[in-house]
């Protein structure tokens, strides 16, 4: 949230990677005081994944960051996300022994990537965590938009309502997610991220 801008369509795309791979994922809003948190916390929350508001400049004391840090213990975890969000101070926050480095947000609003590498930390109480580097973009490859549609769970609980078994929920008459879509039932946010991905990652493949 804040600098840079929060963006609900990276996130997604982290999720299918993740769910396509079989990898338990969580989202952590960090910066949340920058901006309200709470409509992306209920929509990552309804569909059964664990989020995280966090502050990381308040340091370990700080609610959120104490939250995250008893869930993680004892875990293997990579942190993914933009350059800029705070993914590498949010570590030092989580645990200070750590000191992964850090560095100051771009004025044009894009990150540096302050961690250029991959950098692997064992977790005090067990466990280990992996900061990679930031991202602007990211973009799904190897699935079909089947297989991406299902890794969505409110577009696979519709699925079975489509008229075609293979539907796209792009242009299809009878579509029960697009339906839902129009009922409010199915955030906009997430089916645009999922028109995206099919649209622009899976016809560039």
């Amino acid at each position: 949230m804040g600098a840079p801008d929060f963006k609900p369509g990276l996130i997604d795309r982290y999720l299918v990677i993740a769910g396509a791979n079989a990898i338990p994922a969580v989202v952590v809003i960090n910066k949340s005081d920058l901006a309200d948190a709470s409509p992306a916390r209920e929509l990552y929350r309804k569909l059964g994944i664990p989020v995280f508001l966090t502050r990381a400049s308040r340091g370990p004391d700080e609610d959120g960051v104490r939250e995250l840090g008893r869930f993680l213990l004892g875990k293997t975890c990579v942190v993914a996300g933009q350059s800029g969000v705070g993914k590498s101070s949010l570590i030092n926050a989580l645990f200070p022994s750590l000191t992964a480095r850090t560095g100051a947000v771009a004025m044009a609003g894009h990150g540096r990537h302050t961690t250029t590498s991959a950098v692997a930390y064992r977790l005090p109480g067990g466990g280990q965590l992996v900061d990679s580097p930031g991202v602007r973009e990211c973009a799904i490859t190897g699935l079909s938009a089947l297989a991406v549609a299902l890794q969505y769970p409110e577009f696979a609980a519709c699925q079975p309502l489509c008229r075609f078994t293979n539907c796209t929920h792009l242009h299809e008459p009878d579509c029960a997610v697009r339906a839902a879509v129009a009922a409010g039932t199915i955030s906009p946010s997430r089916w645009e991220s999922y028109r995206s991905i099919v649209t622009e990652d899976l016809a560039a493949t």
